[in-house]
């Protein structure tokens, strides 16, 4: 589950530390959600392992609460001195515009920065202040501007993963 290299003792002070910073970002973020879980508890744990992370759940299971915490663990993580990064940015794809535009909008009530590259009016030097960018695969594949940003050397020393949300609905990619 964890690294190769961790001890016995690394592994139970990195466990304790990511249960404090799911506890800690559910308590001040997402206050009602009382707990994970145990399959969203796992996906998260092994995404911010850094393992590859394929979670088919069934609409209503909590899907999108798994990444939306990820920066929120992740900077907790950072604080309490493990190699994480201190602002880090979860990259989502999501080929569905009006889910972005709610999915935006319930992190800002939850006060978590995040933006659409679809977005029109939006300034490139903005992008890493955010926490969650979102993009469609068309935007990512079409657009040099936005594929340049995504491979600039700060954006890439913050990014921490990449999410494909709602890929069923993509018939092609």
């Amino acid at each position: 589950m964890f690294q190769d290299n961790m001890s016995t003792k690394e592994e139970d002070n990195f466990s304790r530390s990511f249960r404090n910073a799911v506890h800690h970002a559910l308590s001040s973020k997402f206050e009602n959600v009382r707990q994970l879980k145990p399959v969203q508890e796992e996906a998260l744990l092994q995404f911010i392992c850094r393992k590859d992370v394929f979670c088919f759940l069934p609409t209503g299971c909590g899907k999108s609460l798994i990444f939306q915490l990820v920066p929120l663990v992740c900077a907790y993580l950072h604080n309490e001195k493990f190699n994480y990064p201190e602002k880090p940015i979860l990259l989502v794809i999501c080929p569905l515009s009006a889910l972005v535009e709610s999915h935006i909008q319930e992190l800002a009530n939850y006060g978590i920065l995040s933006c659409n590259l679809g977005n029109g009016g939006l300034i490139e030097e903005e992008i890493s202040q955010h926490s969650i960018v979102f993009t469609s695969p068309e935007l990512i594949v079409r657009d040099e501007r936005w594929r340049k940003l995504l491979q600039s050397q700060e954006f890439q020393d913050n990014l921490f993963g990449l999410v494909t949300d709602e890929a069923h609905v993509v018939p092609k990619w």
